[in-house]
């Protein structure tokens, strides 16, 4: 298993997120608690946010953020903004293809199902 925070890192206080560049936004900002199967069951655990809350997709603002976040990875010199298809293509897409594969009939999106959200927006 993987701890929630591998793909809800915003879940996280700022300090932990800073850990793991280029992740460093924290959700809401002055959040205090990991995301964890346990902390979720605390109501006082703030909601878990899906990634579309900050990746929108191109040309449209996200629900919590003031605009999609970008990042200048090492060796650029222009920052990539993090769009949802961006974001799944760089840190999501392996991970819910070996998910897909080793527990058949779960609910997350593959490499092969890109054309079923991607409508040429």
């Amino acid at each position: 298993p993987i701890a929630c925070i591998e793909c809800h890192h915003t879940e996280q206080p700022a300090s932990e997120a800073a850990k793991h560049p280029p992740d460093k936004t924290a959700y809401p900002a002055d959040r205090t608690v990991t995301l964890t199967a346990e902390t979720a069951k605390d109501p006082k655990t703030p909601d878990v946010q899906n990634c579309r809350a900050c990746h929108a997709q191109e040309g449209d603002k996200p629900k919590l953020l003031a605009e999609i976040p970008q990042v200048t990875f090492e060796g650029d010199t222009d920052p990539t903004p993090l769009t949802n298809d961006a974001a799944f293509h760089r840190n999501c897409n392996s991970c819910h293809d070996q998910a897909l594969e080793a527990r058949k009939g779960i609910n997350a999106p593959s490499t092969n199902d890109c054309a079923k959200c991607h409508t040429g927006k």
